[in-house]
């Protein structure tokens, strides 16, 4: 960012450019340096530096032990590209707008975009300006894409589970297998009907490949190639196999995961005739 700060300032973009790790001690006017601050610990982010990263932060702050081991756990298990819009009336305290692009090594947990709004406080100690204050820090928690594809995992062990009673099976695990989905999804009355039918004939073996996994913390969408391999227990030798791409949609809800869209629903369908 080109310019320096002479008065109040609202809210200015920052942009991401290679920053040296030491600040300008001397500089006269505190918002360029905060925003090298924050440049500076955007930069690390991206370049998995977590010692430089965390030197933006006065490590006798409220909460910087939980910082330091988010961003541990977040550098270990994504690449990270992040932006950041300072807002309020003096930017040594006020408001971020943090953007974080979060791409999990793991494709089960895929990708994530979070947007939080911080408060923050930032100080000089010896000398040397830092953030003492941020909140919240769990912006820098690992990414939780891996739990929405857990959930539809479950949904197809359940699915196999049920399809049993095909084979006279007491056990009713049809009901597990519907608690996995919205009853105000778009469809649910036919999806229940599908699976009433579908697993009170054939037995399922259902297989999955996660192609991609991608939105924020709370709602997600899946793209799976699913495959079921059907089996009439009362025609022996007849095995059919349906395949499909699905998308589906989870939100989470409370402690857990909702399938609340899913396409085509006719895939979970027993077969014609």
């Amino acid at each position: 960012m080109t310019g320096r700060m002479t008065g109040r300032m609202t809210r200015r973009t920052l942009l991401w450019i290679p920053m040296a790790a030491c600040l300008r001690a001397d500089a006269s006017d505190d918002g360029d340096d905060i925003e090298a601050l924050v440049n500076s610990a955007a930069e690390a982010l991206r370049n998995h530096q977590e010692k430089l990263f965390l030197a933006a932060f006065d490590p006798a702050m409220k909460g910087y032990k939980e910082l330091a081991a988010n961003v541990h756990g977040l550098l270990r298990d994504a690449d990270v590209q992040a932006s950041i819009e300072l807002s309020g009336a003096e930017l040594s305290s006020g408001q971020m707008n943090w953007t974080l692009d979060i791409d999990a090594h793991d494709l089960s947990a895929g990708s994530t975009r979070r947007q939080v709004k911080v408060t923050y406080r930032a100080q000089r100690s010896g000398g040397k300006l830092r953030i003492g204050s941020f909140e919240p820090v769990s912006l820098f928690a690992p990414p939780h894409g891996r739990e929405a594809w857990d959930a539809i995992s479950e949904a197809a062990v359940d699915l196999h589970q049920a399809s049993r009673r095909a084979d006279g099976r007491e056990e009713n695990y049809l009901s597990n297998l519907l608690a996995r989905f919205d009853r105000a999804m778009v469809g649910y009355a036919q999806l229940e009907a599908n699976l009433q039918a579908l697993t009170s004939i054939w037995l399922v073996e259902p297989a999955l490949q996660l192609t991609s996994n991608e939105g924020s913390d709370d709602r997600r969408s899946l793209e799976i190639d699913w495959v079921m391999t059907l089996t009439n227990p009362m025609d022996v030798g007849r095995s059919l196999r349906k395949e499909e791409t699905v998308k589906c949609v989870v939100e989470k809800r409370g402690k857990r995961w909702l399938i609340v869209a899913f396409a085509p629903l006719e895939f979970l369908a027993p077969p014609g005739p």
